[in-house]
Protein backbone atom coordinates (compact mmCIF):
# COMPACT_ATOMS: atom_id res chain seq x y z
CA UNK A 1 0.00 0.00 0.00
CA UNK A 2 2.69 2.53 1.19
CA UNK A 3 5.28 2.70 -1.77
CA UNK A 4 7.86 3.84 1.00
CA UNK A 5 8.05 3.71 4.65
CA UNK A 6 6.35 6.92 6.64
CA UNK A 7 8.13 7.89 9.60
CA UNK A 8 6.19 10.71 11.41
CA UNK A 9 8.33 13.12 13.30
CA UNK A 10 7.02 14.55 16.68
CA UNK A 11 5.19 17.49 14.72
CA UNK A 12 2.70 14.53 13.40
CA UNK A 13 2.45 12.65 16.26
CA UNK A 14 1.05 15.69 18.07
CA UNK A 15 -1.09 16.95 14.86
CA UNK A 16 -2.41 13.31 15.00
CA UNK A 17 -3.48 13.48 18.86
CA UNK A 18 -4.91 16.70 18.41
CA UNK A 19 -7.44 15.43 15.66
CA UNK A 20 -8.27 11.96 17.44
CA UNK A 21 -8.32 13.70 20.71
CA UNK A 22 -9.47 17.44 19.55
CA UNK A 23 -11.24 18.09 23.11
CA UNK A 24 -8.63 18.00 25.72
CA UNK A 25 -11.37 18.21 28.82
CA UNK A 26 -12.73 14.14 27.95
CA UNK A 27 -11.14 12.21 29.70
CA UNK A 28 -8.98 9.43 27.82
CA UNK A 29 -11.13 6.44 28.70
CA UNK A 30 -13.91 8.56 26.27
CA UNK A 31 -11.70 8.08 23.42
CA UNK A 32 -11.09 4.72 23.41
CA UNK A 33 -13.81 3.81 20.76
CA UNK A 34 -12.15 6.04 18.15
CA UNK A 35 -8.61 4.59 18.94
CA UNK A 36 -9.94 1.38 18.66
CA UNK A 37 -11.43 2.23 15.68
CA UNK A 38 -8.15 4.23 14.34
CA UNK A 39 -5.39 1.42 14.99
CA UNK A 40 -7.79 -0.87 12.96
CA UNK A 41 -7.51 1.17 9.63
CA UNK A 42 -3.76 1.91 9.91
CA UNK A 43 -1.26 0.06 8.52
CA UNK A 44 1.16 -1.83 11.48
CA UNK A 45 4.10 0.49 11.06
CA UNK A 46 1.89 3.86 11.53
CA UNK A 47 -0.17 2.13 14.42
CA UNK A 48 3.01 1.68 16.13
CA UNK A 49 4.42 5.10 15.24
CA UNK A 50 1.59 6.70 16.63
CA UNK A 51 1.28 4.45 19.72
CA UNK A 52 -1.85 3.05 19.28
CA UNK A 53 -3.04 -0.26 21.25
CA UNK A 54 -4.81 -2.95 18.95
CA UNK A 55 -5.01 -5.97 21.21
CA UNK A 56 -7.90 -8.22 21.50
CA UNK A 57 -10.33 -5.69 23.44
CA UNK A 58 -9.59 -3.14 20.08
CA UNK A 59 -10.18 -5.92 17.83
CA UNK A 60 -12.91 -7.18 19.17
CA UNK A 61 -14.54 -3.89 19.09
CA UNK A 62 -13.46 -3.12 16.03
CA UNK A 63 -15.32 -6.34 14.50
CA UNK A 64 -18.51 -5.62 16.45
CA UNK A 65 -18.89 -1.97 14.33
CA UNK A 66 -18.62 -3.67 11.75
CA UNK A 67 -21.00 -6.04 12.62
CA UNK A 68 -23.20 -3.30 13.39
CA UNK A 69 -22.72 -1.44 10.27
CA UNK A 70 -23.70 -4.00 8.13
CA UNK A 71 -27.14 -5.07 10.23
CA UNK A 72 -27.53 -1.13 10.29
CA UNK A 73 -27.32 -1.30 6.39
CA UNK A 74 -30.10 -3.78 5.92
CA UNK A 75 -32.13 -1.89 8.69
CA UNK A 76 -32.10 1.74 7.65
CA UNK A 77 -33.79 3.47 4.51
CA UNK A 78 -31.73 3.51 1.65
CA UNK A 79 -32.06 6.90 1.86
CA UNK A 80 -29.65 7.17 4.10
CA UNK A 81 -27.52 4.60 3.57
CA UNK A 82 -26.45 5.11 -0.31
CA UNK A 83 -24.45 7.40 -1.62
CA UNK A 84 -25.86 8.36 -4.85
CA UNK A 85 -22.67 9.59 -6.49
CA UNK A 86 -21.24 6.50 -5.18
CA UNK A 87 -23.17 4.61 -7.25
CA UNK A 88 -23.50 6.56 -10.43
CA UNK A 89 -19.62 6.09 -10.50
CA UNK A 90 -19.96 2.59 -9.64
CA UNK A 91 -22.25 1.87 -12.67
CA UNK A 92 -20.11 4.15 -14.70
CA UNK A 93 -17.46 1.95 -14.30
CA UNK A 94 -18.73 -1.40 -14.57
CA UNK A 95 -20.21 -0.33 -17.63
CA UNK A 96 -16.68 0.82 -19.29
CA UNK A 97 -15.25 -2.31 -18.01
CA UNK A 98 -17.99 -4.19 -20.19
CA UNK A 99 -16.86 -1.83 -22.89
CA UNK A 100 -13.59 -2.76 -23.02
Amino acid sequence: MLRTAVVPDPTAIAVAHDVVRPYRWLPEVAYWPTDALSAALLPVPLRNAFGFRFGTSQRMFYRAAIVAIRALRLLLPEWLTVVPQARRFEKAMSERREAA
